[in-house]
């Protein structure tokens, strides 16, 4: 439109001169140029915005325009366009097209746009760190309640643990005190009232003080001392857990053995060495084992099982002089049977060493070392027909035929507690050894697992 006006301004200028006539041919030029863009040109730019509207640059360019002539009309804040559009313009339109009332506009709200942005970044940033200042806060103060929960809980438990082990049963005394180790510094102090307060021969003291001993030294004579006292079931418990300071207590044990003094108190120093000193050359000591033997079977039934187990580790030791109670008449049954119950365990791996046990064995004596011969039945068989197949010297006296035939006639009630019947019935004709087929025929009756 401006070329065309300009173009008419000039053909106008040229033409000044021209006469009356060329001017009112020119007038009538005009008239057909305005009819033709007054129809045209709003026809062109409706299509023109039409094809803009078509594409998000059209559309941006369109934008732009329209909020700059909204602005550039009061040029405030208000008019500006907001953040997202600001953007969307920014990057969807050509800066260089820019008319100078866009670009003044778009300058605009880059600083207001830019110190939004940086005030809302601010609050942000002030935000995290107070949330962060906050929740580490919460976090310290909800650690110490649970920590402060936790040590409640801890001393709660502590404490319970050392009233269950005052009040144990020795078989629990060993686990508790294995859980009381988490827990020493909570429970010092109260085991040590206990070992201060109670009598020495307490139950309460001896668990305190068994408790107290890996961390505290000072417990160790009362301990010495309360180990030769305890019961056979206790002893143990006791002597295991006192392992550890063996060195403090080996030394303390033989001298109370050779001092002589309380035999039940020797008797105990000497399981206590069983265990501690197993190798020393002491051991070899025929009095002392002679007296173990002896206190062995003079102790309470129900005590003869553990005090068998705590002489275990020296049991070589005790076989001889177990034998000569076992095959000594003039000792009561029930210590000639225990000798041989104690006997038969120590040898349970030695087949040949129990079946000498035979020779002399009572009825009940001979049922307890068939019972342990039975877990090695094959070298029994064997052992029990080498002894029927020896035969007297004819220089023998009757004395000798005698015990050879007793021990003949074990070999054979032994085949028949074997279930090997069949080689036992031909040593019952009339034409047998006399005196093997009279022992045999009696003990039979006693001894034969089944006598029918």
């Amino acid at each position: 439109e401006e070329a065309t006006e300009q173009g008419h301004s000039e053909q106008g200028h040229s033409d000044a001169g021209m006469s009356q006539s060329g001017m009112q041919k020119n007038g009538k030029r005009q008239e057909y140029y305005q009819l033709t863009h007054d129809y045209l040109v709003p026809a062109i730019r409706e299509w023109l915005n039409r094809k803009q509207q078509e594409t998000r640059r059209g559309r941006a360019a369109l934008k732009l325009s329209e909020l700059a002539t909204v602005w550039n009309g009061g040029q405030e804040n208000r008019y500006l366009p907001t953040f997202t559009e600001w953007v969307r313009m920014l990057v969807l339109t050509d800066a260089k097209r820019w008319s100078e009332m866009e670009r003044a506009m778009m300058a605009r709200s880059r600083r207001v746009h830019g110190t939004r942005v940086c005030l809302a970044l601010a609050v942000i940033v002030v935000g995290l760190i107070g949330f962060s200042t906050f929740e580490a806060a919460r976090q310290r103060e909800q650690a110490l309640v649970i920590s402060q929960q936790k040590e409640a809980d801890r001393r709660v438990l502590a404490a319970t643990l050392v009233d269950s082990l005052l009040e144990a049963d020795v078989s629990k005394v060993n686990q508790i005190i294995a859980r009381l180790i988490d827990y020493s510094a909570d429970v010092g102090d109260d085991l040590r009232l206990v070992v201060q307060n109670e009598a020495d021969d307490s139950n309460a003291k001896l668990h305190a003080a068994l408790a107290l001993l890996p961390n505290d030294k000072s417990v160790l004579p009362f301990l010495k001392a309360r180990l030769l006292t305890v019961s056979a079931e206790q002893f143990p418990v006791v002597r295991d857990l006192m392992f550890p300071d063996r060195a403090e207590v080996i030394d303390h044990c033989w001298d109370r053995i050779e001092s002589g003094g309380k035999t039940p108190e020797r008797f105990r120093a000497a399981c206590v060495l069983a265990n501690y000193d197993p190798e020393s050359s002491k051991w070899q000591d025929e009095g002392l084992c002679r007296f173990i033997s002896d206190e062995l079977v003079s102790a309470d039934p129900t005590e003869l099982l553990q005090w068998t187990q705590a002489f275990e580790p020296v049991s070589a030791a005790l076989i001889i002089p177990l034998t000569v109670i076992h095959a000594d008449k003039d000792r009561g049954e029930s210590k000639r049977e225990f000798a041989t119950n104690v006997a038969t365990r120590y040898l349970k791996d030695e087949p040949e060493q129990l079946f000498d046990l035979l020779d002399g064995a009572n009825d009940k004596q001979f049922v307890l070392i068939a019972n342990a011969l039975d877990g090695h039945r094959e070298r029994a068989i064997e052992l029990a027909f080498a002894q029927l197949a020896e035969s007297a010297n004819g220089e023998e006296s009757d004395l000798l035929r005698d015990e050879l035939a007793m021990r003949q006639a074990a070999a054979a009630t032994l085949l028949m507690h074997l279930k090997l019947s069949d080689s036992v019935w031909p040593l019952l004709k009339r034409n047998a050894a006399p005196g093997l087929r009279g022992h045999l025929i009696h003990w039979l009756a006693t001894r034969s697992p089944n006598p029918e």
